[in-house]
């Protein structure tokens, strides 16, 4: 596992590998994260949490231009990228242009069942997949697991 450090720039120097000076050069972000993919044994995976802070130090289009990259560099790579992205945060026009430019779309809500507030998952799209499009709850239990409760269970 490889940690790409975007944050202690604002109160350190990171001890990270891979670490970059600040979200608003995404030239530097785009080459930590691709030496991070180059160094790591195949199947690589990349989670991404999140994007949406780049909107804070940089246009969207900008950000947009850095995603769509990056995606190219994960396929280059046979890897596999999960990116968050924090809804409301975000111009309509960035989450279109995002949904274009992947394969899939996770949704995750919080709402409220008989007084409680609960977690919901779906898969929204998945290219080449079948899959359900309904909202799923799910509980993230002591341990830290996810746990769908799909159909009853």
């Amino acid at each position: 596992m490889v940690f790409v450090d975007g944050y202690t720039w604002l109160i350190g120097k990171s001890s990270e590998k891979f670490y970059i000076e600040s979200l608003s050069n995404l030239t530097e972000l785009n080459f930590k994260i691709s030496s991070a993919i180059s160094n790591l044994p195949k199947p690589v995976l990349l989670i991404f949490n999140s994007v949406s802070p780049l909107s804070l130090y940089n246009p969207e289009a900008f950000v947009l231009k850095f995603l769509q990259l990056l995606f190219a560099r994960i396929k280059e790579y046979g890897a596999i990228g999960i990116f968050v992205a924090q809804a409301g945060v975000h111009s309509q026009e960035f989450y279109t242009t995002l949904e274009y430019l992947v394969d899939g779309i996770f949704d995750m809500k919080i709402g409220e069942e008989q007084g409680n507030l609960m977690r919901f998952f779906r898969i929204r799209s998945m290219s080449s997949v079948a899959h359900e499009t309904m909202w799923v709850p799910f509980i993230i239990d002591y341990d830290r697991q996810i746990k769908l409760k799909y159909g009853g269970s």
